[in-house]
């Protein structure tokens, strides 16, 4: 807890630097202005006769030099204006910083937030495969939520320990007999309930560990809800996310009980101390009435402050273990990072094609070869087929072309020019990708196919659509390319889906356009609507089609056949058909089952 407990001040101080500083300026100032109107009642109890005014403390030593050096007379009303005069200033100074506390703890987790985001977006394609992205949702959302807590809770801990510095300073001026045996039996209390904060650190970390399980099983659950339904498995979901919720409400419930724990068993504790203290001291030690009204106003006020920080300790031991879930993740993210520079292409990729040469290409992850030295050419304007069943490698391929992955050796070369020496921002942003599942953003149909150049027109945008055989279409709803198409495109079809990702790959000045696997959850007619338009964009660019339906590629320029990481045979249509080829029985194998 410790070592959480010095890593999130090192990153409060890091990332709010002199904002921090003055916020603890004025938690001392709210301090020290509260201790001054508590210290201004001697003179008054003195005034209104009660106490023995033969007895001296410092305190009052000090007042007596004050009100003469100012020459202030000391009457009640002028007394009573001082004080009152003092609290004043006193919360105005705490409104002060109760705001800018609560605006420092809201920007310390939106900079976590943007910045935490920021490496995300900027790691590798590797980084979002090896992680759930209910655990990634949860440390973005969830964590840091609790690390906002954490905030709150260290400037509350802060503002408490200035005040009772204050106090006990005051109470150790006044009588310091009676504070040492207060502060004896609050020290002692505190030490007792280490056990409960150890307990508190632990549930915080289980806490972690069940929100990422929640977020990922919601995620999965709600992104499968038509598979859930269809296959009329709603009680098993209910069930597998009941549990999880059921630990969850658990451990919330310890974390909310113990803190309140706590402060029960102090707070009983402190009135008996209060009230031995009140008789002892006046019966026994006969301190002088006055004092010992000062001592208790002071411990009064001091000790639910003691209560609600050993009650925040408990709490915050359960919120810290998010900076480390939130500091490990940034670090992942950071180690995976990539990067993307938006510089200009070079003067040889020009806008009519480009001719792409893959060399000796092999990819490995783990022990697990994917590619193995595949040798392949995508001629400038050539569309190029790539078949292969589950686990060719085709998708891999497609991942090098897009350099998401980094080939064990080998290379891809763009007009002679490594890809790996081009501005890989801005390469990305001239391939066109259409996955098999194409993701809508829950926007209009215009947001989504403008998604990625912001600058696009409406002429642009359209012409887009009608490339790819889907503005006819869009014509034909009520409100246009302004249409909302549901989360994740759920209104529309899948072939409309399809076509509306074309468009947005085409909508920038694209020199590669890959379809992974575009058409093969299309019914026959959407798959058909989708071929035609790839077909109108022949020759326009290099197109590379990765498929499984072999259909999809027989007009394409060339063909190669992936198995296993290896390109085991190439040639067109016609080539590939007549002779006794893997090729062939596969497309026999199709034919029948499509039978």
């Amino acid at each position: 807890m410790n070592r959480l407990f010095h890593i999130l001040l090192k990153d409060i101080w890091q990332k709010l630097k002199g904002l921090s500083i003055f916020l603890v300026f004025l938690l001392i100032a709210n301090g020290l202005l509260e201790g001054l109107g508590i210290t201004l009642l001697f003179p008054l109890l003195s005034e209104i006769g009660i106490g023995d005014p033969g007895k001296q403390t410092i305190l009052t030593r000090f007042f007596d030099w004050f009100f003469q050096v100012l020459h202030i007379p000391r009457n009640p009303l002028i007394l009573l204006s001082l004080i009152i005069g003092a609290f004043l200033i006193q919360y105005s100074v705490f409104l002060l910083q109760a705001r800018f506390a609560a605006d420092l703890q809201h920007r310390y987790t939106s900079i976590w937030r943007k910045s935490l985001f920021a490496d995300m977006m900027r790691a590798r394609w590797s980084f979002f495969v090896s992680h759930k992205s209910g655990e990634l949702v949860n440390t973005l959302i969830s964590e840091t939520n609790r690390i906002s807590g954490a905030f709150y809770l260290i400037v509350q801990l802060v503002a408490a320990g200035v005040i009772t510095l204050v106090y006990v300073l005051i109470a150790m001026l006044v009588a310091w007999q009676v504070t040492l045996a207060l502060l004896f039996v609050g020290m002692g209390m505190f030490l007792l309930s280490s056990g409960l904060m150890n307990r508190g650190h632990r549930i915080g970390m289980e806490i972690s560990r069940r929100s990422e399980d929640l977020q990922t099983l919601a995620n999965e659950f709600l992104s499968g809800a038509k598979l859930i339904k269809a296959s009329a498995t709603e009680e098993m979901a209910n069930a597998r996310f009941s549990k999880i919720v059921n630990k969850l409400y658990k451990l919330y419930f310890w974390s909310s009980f113990h803190p309140n724990l706590t402060r029960a068993i102090f707070e009983f504790a402190a009135v008996c101390t209060l009230t031995v203290t009140l008789v002892v001291s006046t019966q026994q030690l006969r301190i002088d009435p006055a004092t010992i009204l000062i001592v208790l106003a002071l411990f009064l006020r001091l000790y639910p402050r003691l209560s609600t920080l050993q009650q925040n300790l408990q709490t915050l031991s359960i919120h810290l273990p998010a900076i480390a879930t939130i500091t490990e993740t940034a670090k992942r993210a950071a180690l995976k990072a990539e990067s993307l520079d938006m510089g200009p292409l070079p003067a040889e990729i020009s806008g009519s094609g480009v001719d792409i040469r893959i060399n000796g290409l092999s990819v490995k992850y783990g022990d697990t070869e994917a590619l193995s030295r595949v040798s392949l050419a995508l001629p400038s304007g050539s569309t190029v087929g790539i078949v292969g069943g589950s686990g060719a490698g085709k998708s891999t391929l497609v991942d090098c072309l897009l350099g998401l992955v980094e080939p064990e050796s080998g290379e891809i070369t763009v007009n002679s020019i490594s890809l790996w020496n081009l501005p890989l921002g801005t390469w990305r942003r001239h391939v066109g990708y259409v996955a098999q599942d194409t993701f809508l953003f829950n926007a209009t149909i215009l947001e989504n196919i403008r998604w990625g150049n912001e600058a696009a027109s409406a002429d642009d945008i359209i012409n887009a659509a009608k490339c790819s055989g889907i503005h006819e279409f869009i014509s034909t709803l009520p409100d246009d390319y302004n249409t909302v198409v549901g989360d994740r495109g759920v209104r529309l079809s899948g072939g409309q889906r399809q076509r509306i990702g074309l468009a947005r790959a085409l909508v920038n000045q694209v020199f590669l356009l890959i379809l992974d696997e575009a058409t093969s959850a299309l019914d026959s007619e959407s798959e058909r609507y989708v071929l035609r338009a790839i077909e109108k964009l022949h020759g326009q660019m290099t197109i590379v089609t990765i498929a499984h339906r072999l259909s999809t590629v027989r007009n394409t320029d060339r063909i190669y056949v992936l198995e296993a990481g290896k390109i085991v045979e190439d040639g067109n249509w016609e080539q590939l058909i007549k002779d006794d080829t893997r090729f062939r029985y596969l497309w026999e194998l199709q034919k029948n089952e499509a039978r």
